[in-house]
């Protein structure tokens, strides 16, 4: 029994050998199918798709041919498209729809495939009064009849599958066209991809052996003149006069009438038709120079797509892709090699300014079905025969009905000329409104404090705030004085910013120095500070305390709020003369659910941890907010602004003189990494290098440990795996860290390139100066190159984890450091007039390749020009 593949996708099914004679394949989708000596005898291809397919040893017949022609995708397959004519009734089997009455006169079939060999959509003609002109073309696609014997433009006309229309009249139905001689009815058939131009023969009907033809030949309207009539009767005789004398002969008689005039003749025949006017001058027409066949592949990434074929960098949103990679070869049976025409693409236009050329991706079988996109970038990847080319697109018209893969498209070019002179400057245009004032620094709260809120654990001493905080783009700086006038003994005087007592939610840590005696402490309570007995050391109780707490929130926490505070304290004597001093720094931290923006709290309240004593009598407090760190911003006012004075004439650009250090506002690296990668060191490229021959720079790095490493590295175009010890890099820390309530001061130096011992893992910042230093250690040395290199002094700050709203940090420390480094690779030792070279790159790294290090961000700018400060 026959197969039956009708209406069924078979993609790249193997049939090679198979006997599928008589089989159906009506409307089958066979793309890529192996048909490698198949019997394929009386198999009905009819509307098959067969792109890709292998056919190289099938031989069809004109009927198949035929049949498989009605899909305008399989028209640039060299098997089929060398149809040239059907027999009538293959003809009828291919267009049932066409009756035999109306072919009775036809001898022949001659076909026509426009654009089968890339030769455009032209269907020349030769007129002849008995063969039918059968034009296999997709549906909406513009054909353009002309006369085979001049090349001479008839008429342009398409099938939307139900008619024929005139694209020269926009697109009204057309029924009839002649061409040379003989009048052509059109027909769209079945409505499958076929246009019948079927001849009419008007001598069929003949009268006397004349037809409408022989009529319509002749050279006038104007019937010959017809026969004369017949002589009319002879008139009747005179009277007979008397006998006389013979009388000489009397005069002729009168002619008698006119006899009746004969019958009108027969018209005579119609004269012939005018000869046609001559054709005007064809339209130019890019089709067939600027348009190719090409076969779309699924396939996105950059790579050569084959012999044929293109790809889009986006096959699921065809009008999103960016990139269209093509094979330098198209898609026909010839192959065609087409680099030279996308090799000059980029001589065209500017891809700046509206692209190189305008390309349009067509449906083969549906011309009304394409995306249409700007290319504005041409890059060759291999120039040969074999090669490809990337083309960079911005889509301009979204496609209808996204192409599937492996489908002939039509690829367009319309290239875009150069881009003229520019034109002459305007005028210049009227002067705009003053814009708005830049939002510097400001003030939220300024003033003393009401005595009556100075005494007392319940009546604490506050500044009212009724501002929203915002810690996204500000940090908050208060400052609190208060006059002390009894001893309170071994106290602290604690805040409560966010209204909120919760003691785990706060960590405090202090280090203290009483007339040169340091302690240091740490506790999980909301402090400022921990008075430890301040009194005075002679005459009556009088102590003036001076508070300035700066709160920031972290850059990688969205949760914590930390503040730094600075204490400082003098007690007075009964002289009014200050005899005792006091100086306090601490760090404080606070967590939330979440305190990046909203109202945390409506005061900023002091008290001590003694029921109704005596803070203080006197108080002053001040709120203030700038923009956060990497904004630049500091505390600043700016006036009103004036009114504009008339603009006077411009004068000459005057030289470029030397830049303030304090315009050096604007980070000029900011590098950051947020992926949750865990390595053991980090050294990005910095996007500007340090020119630390020149200048002192400001440098911040934040990071995250995910382990404790024992060290800590830091580098200046090196980077360490361990603590490498080396004469040309020492280092120097001094500070404390507390560790689950027990405090432990820290100092180390060495000639090494680590610099802290990390007790744990956690939150971690630097902040230093980066300068160029040359030692002076013995005369004479000091411009020996060996002796020039950097020193980087600043802060460290480290904290084990994020608190939370049930647990407090369980270590925390600060360290002062420095470090300088010198020799290779920062200079060329063995250069006796060597310069520091730039900076590239700064190293962090985790001594014994611990791998800890999560998120950072570094950021740089210039601090001061060493050449003027």
């Amino acid at each position: 029994m026959p197969v039956d593949y009708s209406n069924q996708d078979i993609t790249n099914t193997d049939l090679s050998g198979v006997d599928v004679s008589g089989g159906n394949f009506t409307n089958t989708n066979a793309t890529g199918v192996n048909f490698t000596n198949a019997n394929i005898t009386n198999a009905v291809f009819k509307n098959t798709l067969i792109v890709g397919a292998t056919i190289n040893t099938l031989t069809f017949s004109d009927l198949q041919k035929g049949h498989l022609l009605l899909r305008a995708a399989n028209h640039g397959i060299a098997a089929i498209n060398n149809l040239t004519s059907l027999t009538l009734a293959e003809f009828r089997v291919i267009q049932p729809a066409i009756t035999l009455d109306s072919i009775t006169t036809i001898q022949s079939v001659t076909v026509k495939i426009p654009n089968s060999q890339s030769e455009g959509y032209l269907a020349p003609v030769s007129p002849l009064l008995h063969q039918i002109v059968c034009i296999f073309a997709a549906t909406n696609q513009n054909i353009t009849v002309t006369l085979a014997s001049t090349g001479a433009t008839v008429r342009t006309i398409r099938s939307n599958g139900t008619i024929v229309q005139d694209v020269d009249n926009g697109n009204a139905t057309i029924t009839y066209l002649k061409v040379g001689t003989v009048p052509y009815r059109l027909t769209a058939g079945n409505g499958d991809g076929v246009i019948a131009m079927i001849p009419l023969d008007l001598n069929v009907y003949q009268v006397n052996e004349s037809g409408i033809g022989d009529i319509l030949s002749l050279n006038t309207f104007v019937g010959a003149t017809g026969a004369q009539g017949n002589t009319g009767p002879q008139g009747a005789a005179g009277n007979t006069g008397p006998t006389g004398p013979i009388a000489p002969t009397g005069p002729q008689g009168e002619p008698g009438p006119t006899g009746t005039a004969g019958a009108a003749g027969n018209t005579g025949p119609t004269g012939p038709i005018a000869p046609t006017g001559p054709t005007g001058a064809s339209g130019t027409s890019t089709s067939a120079a600027n348009t190719f066949t090409y076969y779309l592949s699924s396939t996105t990434t950059s790579s050569n797509p084959g012999q044929g074929n293109f790809r889009l960098n986006n096959f699921a949103s065809q009008s999103a892709a960016t990139e269209l990679y093509i094979s330098n070869q198209d898609g026909t049976t010839a192959h065609n090699n087409i680099y030279a025409y996308f090799s000059q693409l980029s001589l065209y236009g500017n891809a700046a300014n509206g692209g190189h050329a305008i390309l349009k991706i067509q449906d083969v079988e549906d011309s009304s079905n394409y995306a249409i996109y700007r290319v504005t970038g041409v890059t060759t990847n291999d120039a040969s025969a074999n090669g490809w080319v990337t083309l960079t697109i911005v889509n301009v018209v979204t496609v209808i009905t996204p192409l599937s893969n492996a489908h002939a498209c039509l690829i367009s070019f319309s290239l875009i000329g150069p881009i003229g002179s520019t034109g002459p400057i305007g005028s210049t245009g009227p002067i705009g409104a003053t814009g708005a004032t830049p939002t510097f620094s400001s003030t939220l709260q300024d003033g003393l404090l009401s005595t009556t809120n100075l005494n007392g654990y319940t009546a604490n001493a506050y500044v009212t705030n009724t501002q929203t905080w915002d810690f996204d783009n500000y940090d908050y700086v208060v400052l609190f004085e208060y006059r002390q006038t009894s001893n309170l003994g071994n106290v602290h005087l604690r805040y409560s910013w966010f209204d909120d007592f919760t003691t785990n939610k706060y960590c405090y840590w202090w280090m203290e120095q009483i007339e040169g005696v340091g302690s240091t402490s740490e506790d999980n309570q909301p402090l400022i500070i921990f008075l430890n007995g301040i009194s005075s050391a002679t005459g009556t109780m009088d102590v003036n305390h001076y508070i300035k707490i700066t709160f920031t929130r972290p850059k990688f926490s969205t949760n914590t709020i930390l503040g730094h505070i600075e204490h400082s304290s003098n007690a007075i004597d009964n002289s009014g003369n200050p005899n005792r001093t006091y100086k306090t720094m601490a760090s404080t931290a606070y967590s939330s659910t979440n305190v990046t923006t909203g109202s945390l709290s409506t005061r900023l309240s002091f008290y001590v941890n003694v029921d109704n004593a005596a803070v203080a009598n006197q108080g002053y407090g001040k709120i203030m907010r700038k923009p956060r760190a990497e904004s630049g911003g500091e505390f600043q006012t700016t006036g009103a602004t004036g009114p504009t004075g008339t603009a006077g004439v411009t004068g000459p650009i005057g030289a470029t003189g030397p830049t303030s250090g304090s315009s050096y506002i604007n980070w000029e690296n900011d590098l950051l990494r947020t992926d949750n990668s865990v390595t053991n060191s980090i050294s990005p490229t910095l996007t500007t290098s340090l020119d630390v021959n020149n200048f002192v720079y400001e440098v911040i790095i934040e990071f995250y440990l995910t382990a404790s490493p024992a060290y800590i590295g830091l580098g200046f175009n090196e980077v360490y795996s361990d603590v490498v010890y080396v004469e040309r890099s020492i280092s120097h820390t001094y500070g404390a860290y507390y560790d689950n309530g027990s405090n432990t001061s820290q100092l180390g130096l060495g000639f090494n390139t680590a610099l802290f011992f990390i007790p744990g893992s956690g939150e971690c910042k630097f902040i230093f100066l980066l300068s160029p230093h040359r030692t002076f250690r013995n005369a004479g040395q000091g411009s020996s190159v060996q002796n020039l290199g950097v020193l980087a002094q600043g802060e460290f700050t480290y904290m084990e984890r994020v608190i939370d709203n049930t647990s407090s940090p369980t270590k925390m420390s600060t360290y002062s450091f420095a470090k300088y480094a010198l020799g290779t690779p920062l200079i060329d030792v063995t250069q006796s007039t060597a310069a520091l070279s730039n900076i590239n790159y700064i190293s962090l790294w985790c001594s014994s390749n611990i791998t800890a290090i999560k998120n950072y961000r570094i950021r740089t700018r210039k601090y001061a020009n060493i050449s003027r400060d």
